[in-house]
């Protein structure tokens, strides 16, 4: 489930047709250390993990959609904040690591 999940945000990332190569590759770089931080937090808490990976989905969709909807992407930036809220202290790079993808997905432009 959270392998698809991760290449469903690559499949979005590929697609959106307002990145630049730039920001594409930044976004890929972001969800390949994602997959990476998943992975390990995926043995102890596989359901929070399975969250984490489906709300960074969700948000990743709205950021990439062509017309924006802020509430949606409000929306979905406080579910991700939500289920990450836990990991600052015990999980300090998946934490940086979903901040960083946050603000560059906020830079494109909402």
């Amino acid at each position: 489930m959270i392998q698809d999940t991760i290449v469903k945000i690559n499949a979005l990332i590929e697609q959106a047709d307002r990145l630049t190569s730039e920001q594409r590759r930044q976004l890929l770089d972001l969800i390949a250390q994602l997959q990476r931080d998943i992975q390990l937090i995926e043995t102890v808490d596989h359901e929070q993990a399975q969250s984490v990976a489906v709300l960074a989905k969700l948000a990743s969709h709205e950021y990439l959609r062509a017309e924006q909807n802020p509430e949606l992407i409000a929306m979905a930036e406080k579910g991700l904040a939500l289920a990450i809220e836990d990991y600052e202290e015990s999980h300090p790079k998946l934490y940086q690591t979903l901040q960083s993808l946050c603000i560059a997905l906020r830079g494109l432009g909402v």
